[in-house]
């Protein structure tokens, strides 16, 4: 986007910084967002004037009592106030990779997902795996009508790159290849991104991340993985901190891990876990061939019908959970964490009384630990991708014009 005037604009990457923070919370106030970064009104109007020029952000106006980011001089004077927000009417797609599928959103600037999909797939080779995300990238694109894509990321649980080569994705079957490859050349940017940082992304920018800088985020499901946010910035691994903690020694797991080890998280916090304790106990709820939604919806039968055996199972992962929660909260020194995954949903269950247990583990004295628990499966870690795609556009725009 150029000014009509055909004026240059010098572009430092600082711009990255007040776009976030756009993205975060806006819109936003001109002096609120200086205030926010710890700029002066000067090098903050220098910066809108880049990110406008760029074409990634916008002014809008709007009545000042409708808008939560509006400057107070303004409001007390009762003008319409001019808010720095992202550009309108443009469009980011996250596609989530996972084994027998994948599912796409569309989610715009202001990280409302407009439209997802999921498919059941064959996901046996990168030939495979490239075709359904070129059909799910082209439904996306059908979907956004005559808003226009601007970037995608493609989000899969393993160590990748942002230029899609794979180092390890085991669900998946890829090692050492370049996804890339596989995929049909798009007419905006595609990236690529582990599903773990994919979803934080999202919370960061457009869930609990828009009221507190500082929290964690952990998944219990096929995998266990974690991301942690301080300040603001999302912090994470190569593998969205799936080693980190998959082999914490935690008690309360059963049976061993790939790397031989006994009462990790991986024996405790898994579905494939939970799956091999309950076949254990009846061994002919192992002969139904349940998904893992089925699976989930016939422990909590069996909980509220008070079966001995299973809720003593639901107890121990309620409490190797809590332990999980505790620990990545204490060592992080966060309040809040998120729940996510497949087996998120336990935890809210009033007979588990997780709340409770973690209200008794911290005394009187500590703030307590607030559980935000997220159970809007894939779509949810598609729209993360989708947040991660507009990371990366606004990172491109930037740094290409800051060269």
């Amino acid at each position: 986007m150029v000014p009509e005037s055909g004026e240059q604009v010098a572009v430092d990457k600082s711009a990255i910084l007040v776009a976030h923070e756009i993205v975060r919370r806006g819109p936003l106030g001109r002096l609120e967002l200086a205030k926010a970064l710890g700029l002066s009104p000067a090098s903050l109007t220098r910066i809108a004037k880049q990110l406008i020029y760029l074409g990634i952000a916008e002014e809008a106006k709007s009545k000042p009592e409708l808008d939560r980011g509006e400057d107070r001089a303004s409001k007390t004077l009762g003008r319409p106030v001019t808010n720095m927000r992202v550009r309108a009417g443009i469009l980011f797609a996250g596609v989530l990779l996972y084994e027998g599928g994948a599912t796409v959103a569309l989610v715009d600037s202001t990280g409302r997902t407009r439209y997802s999909h999921a498919e059941h797939a064959d996901m046996s080779t990168p030939q495979a795996i490239g075709k359904v995300v070129d059909e799910l990238l082209s439904s996306a694109e059908a979907a956004g009508a005559n808003e226009t894509i601007e970037a995608a990321v493609v989000a899969l649980d393993g160590i990748v790159d942002r230029d899609g080569y794979v180092t390890s994705a085991p669900s998946l079957g890829l090692e050492q290849i370049d996804l890339s490859q596989y995929v049909e050349p798009r007419l905006f940017p595609l990236w690529y991104s582990n599903d773990s940082d994919a979803l934080s992304q999202g919370e960061l920018w457009f869930g609990i991340g828009r009221k507190v800088d500082d929290f964690a985020v952990l998944t219990t499901g096929a995998t266990v993985r974690h991301a942690l946010v301080r300040s603001g910035k999302l912090l994470s691994s190569d593998d969205g901190g799936h080693q980190r903690i998959a082999h914490m020694p935690l008690s309360g797991g059963s049976g061993i891990c790939t790397l031989g080890h006994r009462g990790c998280v991986s024996t405790a916090l898994t579905v494939q876990s939970l799956r091999s304790r309950v076949a254990w106990a009846q061994p002919d709820l192992a002969q139904k061939d349940l998904n893992t939604e089925e699976f989930i919806a016939l422990l909590r039968e069996k909980l509220l019908a008070k079966d001995p055996a299973l809720t003593q199972i639901l107890c121990g992962f309620e409490h190797a959970l809590h332990k999980a929660v505790t620990v990545v909260s204490s060592v992080a020194m966060v309040s809040d964490v998120v729940i996510c995954g497949t087996l998120a949903a336990i935890a809210e269950w009033p007979e588990m009384e997780f709340e409770k247990e973690l209200a008794e583990f911290l005394g009187p004295n500590i703030d307590p630990i607030r559980v935000h628990v997220r159970k809007g499966g894939y779509a949810n870690w598609a729209a993360g991708a989708g947040a991660v795609a507009i990371d990366y556009w606004i990172r491109r725009l930037v740094e290409k014009a800051s060269q």
